[in-house]
């Protein structure tokens, strides 16, 4: 089941909002998008963090927890600022029977697993315990977000969080092109399998380089350059060769800014292959 909310960033503070008369502790991924945090936050539990993307830490955090603790566990599925993703069925195995594991998987719906329904679906898992936020501005292309999961789960959103009692429902219109979005995803798959063998052409085509932050599973790259002259020379290169310079300034990110991809279903090989040597000129100047 799932709660519809007027944006993917209410949406995780509905999921903090809403359990935390349900749990007692959040322990989230150090690397967790900031609306996780900012949910984590708002939720008024103690909060707790572990090393990004290491079960071994999180195992360690949830250990030092007293035996009633209940954990929520909240992490990115696709991480948002650096790529990569999160081994989502290594955190359910530490995670006790207990506690729940959140996954934002605003990065992650549409562009990861074998149908596009996201990081949990890649992973192969099907555990009542997940509790999911995510948006449709993203791969979906449209607006608003949503809490998935069980439906007692559900019910507690509905009817403890602030955040989705407060705010104002999301147009009728915006509703329906959700729906509609979510059909064409489903009904051409095609799509999403191209997503995925553009991001690991990408990805193989991209010089191993410690600016470069990048996975073959997930149509998101990082670039941070090491120092100011760096970025401007990759501006200039991106920018000659008929590119617009993604260039961001994001929490939890690196202060300065970022460059950061993120590719779609429509782009060509050719542009792929156009971009991925543009940047390898543009780091070697």
């Amino acid at each position: 089941m799932n709660v519809l909310t007027a944006t993917g960033y209410l949406a995780s503070l509905a999921v903090a909002q809403g359990l935390r008369d349900q749990a007692t502790h959040v322990v989230v991924d150090a690397s967790a998008h900031n609306c996780v945090q900012d949910g984590a936050r708002l939720s008024g539990l103690p909060i707790l963090s572990f090393a990004s993307g290491d079960a071994r830490a999180l195992r360690s955090v949830l250990s030092n927890l007293p035996p009633s603790a209940r954990p929520l566990v909240a992490t990115d599925g696709v991480y948002g600022i650096r790529g990569g993703m999160a081994p989502l069925n290594e955190y359910l195995l530490a995670l006790p029977a207990s506690g729940w594991l959140w996954v934002d998987d605003a990065h992650g719906l549409g562009s990861v697993g074998p149908t596009g329904r996201g990081s949990p679906e890649f992973f192969g898992l099907r555990d009542s315990r997940i509790i999911r936020s995510v948006t449709f501005s993203k791969a979906l292309a449209v607006a608003g977000g949503a809490v998935i999961g069980d439906a007692s789960l559900m019910e507690h959103v509905r009817t403890r969080a602030g955040a989705y009692l407060g705010s104002s429902a999301p147009p009728l219109a915006i509703a329906a092109a959700i729906t509609a979005a979510v059909v064409r995803v489903h009904r051409l798959p095609g799509r999403v399998r191209r997503l995925q063998e553009l991001a690991r052409r990408f990805s193989n085509a991209l010089p191993s380089r410690p600016e470069i932050l990048n996975d073959p599973r997930t149509p998101v790259t990082a670039i941070h350059p090491r120092d100011a002259a760096q970025a401007q020379r990759l501006t200039e290169a991106l920018t000659q060769a008929g590119f617009v310079p993604p260039w961001i300034r994001y929490p939890g990110g690196p202060g300065n800014g970022f460059f950061r991809i993120a590719l779609k279903a429509t782009h060509s090989r050719s542009q792929i292959d156009r971009l991925s040597r543009v940047i390898q000129v543009g780091l070697n100047e």
